[in-house]
């Protein structure tokens, strides 16, 4: 995300999440654009334009074709980035346009850290998402 992005949706530092996400800062605090995982993204959903079904449709067949013509055959989808991806994909299916198989894992998300010794392998909040600010 740009500086401009990020200031709209009120991202200007470092936050505590209650998973692994994370707004990437430099060593001067000040955002570099780079958010990882869901709980820091999301913080941008309210300010990103809402792209129309048909280009979202196009440019979604051609990065998966440009994906094929690199010889893939199928990939792994660990976000849905939307509640209407699915029916997105099933509609690009029945129209005979999917190069690739996928497979969705809408449920994967960053684990919290773990709070004994016993390794943690991941956690599901529900179709809502992984997220949410600690702070």
């Amino acid at each position: 995300m740009n500086g401009t992005a990020l200031k709209a949706a009120g991202i200007d530092g470092p936050r505590t999440f209650a998973q692994h996400s994370e707004i990437v800062c430099g060593p001067d605090g000040t955002p570099t654009g780079h958010l990882a995982e869901h709980a820091a993204m999301d913080l941008m959903t309210p300010v990103l334009p809402a792209l129309p079904y048909a280009e979202r449709r196009d440019r979604l067949v051609a990065l998966l074709t440009g994906m094929a013509a690199t010889g893939l055959t199928s990939a792994h989808v660990m976000d849905l980035g939307g509640h209407d991806v699915p029916g997105l994909l099933a509609a690009i299916e029945e129209d005979g346009d999917l190069p690739l198989r996928l497979r969705l894992a809408p449920g994967a998300c960053p684990a919290p850290p773990p709070r004994s010794s016993t390794p943690s392998y991941g956690s599901r909040s529900g179709p809502a998402g992984c997220g949410g600010s600690a702070g």
